[in-house]
């Protein structure tokens, strides 16, 4: 047997299974526990921990999740350090490069012309 139950602001459906079922505590998976779920979450990890070159294990090889995602900020900032050197880097050999082409450029033009005796001034 269904109720509605209308109210200025919305419509609140109730029936007796929907009432059992709210009384029940939901079974819910323990952190710990070996559930599909934590060896999705344990695959994961194992795959993060792989991805960062620095990481150390300890004796029995097994790290704990924080550690892994302490390690991975850690490279995170080293990896964000090494694009901004390579970036200012670049810009720096690249505006040398534009002067150099520039140098080049003139002295091609000076080149292309005859200027006769005018250079043995200088």
């Amino acid at each position: 047997m269904t109720s509605i139950n209308k109210t200025k602001t919305k419509t609140k459906i109730t029936n007796r299974r929907d009432r059992r079922n709210l009384r029940k505590p939901k079974k819910g998976r323990v952190c710990g526990g070996e559930g599909k779920s934590s060896k999705n979450v344990a695959e994961k990890l194992e795959a993060l921990k792989n991805l960062i070159p620095s990481s150390t294990n300890n004796a029995n090889g097994v790290m704990k999740a924080d550690q892994i995602f302490e390690q991975t900020a850690d490279y995170i900032v080293l990896l964000r350090t090494q694009v901004a050197i390579l970036q200012k880097l670049i810009h720096f050999y690249d505006s040398h490069n534009k002067k150099a082409d520039e140098t080049h450029k003139i002295a091609l033009l000076l080149d292309k012309y005859d200027w006769g005796g005018f250079w043995i001034l200088f």
